[in-house]
């Protein structure tokens, strides 16, 4: 990628559910941040997963992302757990619901929200301090809060 003096690449995080796209970018400009975007196995081959090991870990392997946005669905303790202890970062999304976000246990890096004022009542019931990331974007009304983890 060619910096134009201005040093944004290190706060630019590509996601994709075309882990094609991230290949191309990792090629591009390695310094990039990737997260890989993935969903239920219904759309696993409109996304080109053709494999069936939807571990997160796997995941990572084969998108070559260190960022990992799985449906919240899919989002397990054991998951999460498996992800962290291998350097990646968790980023569920669309976590639109109070409930759905109680449902883990464990510290986020990020929590994928159409609804982020909604979800504010999560981070104090995960022992975290939420802290807004992002907020509309000109591609989709999806925001993000991010998660203090130094407690």
């Amino acid at each position: 990628m060619q910096s134009s003096g201005n040093h944004l690449e290190s706060r630019v995080i590509l996601q994709s559910f075309d882990f094609r796209t991230l290949h191309a970018m990792k090629t591009l400009d390695p310094a990039i941040r990737l997260s890989a975007l993935f969903g239920q196995a219904k759309y696993d081959v409109m996304m080109g997963i053709t494999d069936s090991d939807k571990s997160f870990v796997h995941i990572a392997k084969i998108s070559g992302a260190d960022i990992l946005s799985p449906d919240e669905s899919l989002v397990t303790v054991a998951q999460v757990a498996a992800a962290h202890a291998a350097g990646l970062q968790v980023a569920p999304y669309t976590v639109n619901t109070v409930s759905a976000g109680r449902r883990w246990p464990m510290h986020m890096w990020t929590i994928i929200t159409d609804d982020p004022a909604a979800l504010a009542a999560v981070a104090p019931y995960a022992g975290t301090t939420a802290t807004p990331l992002a907020t509309d974007s000109l591609e989709s009304s999806t925001s993000e809060l991010g998660y203090d983890h130094s407690d």
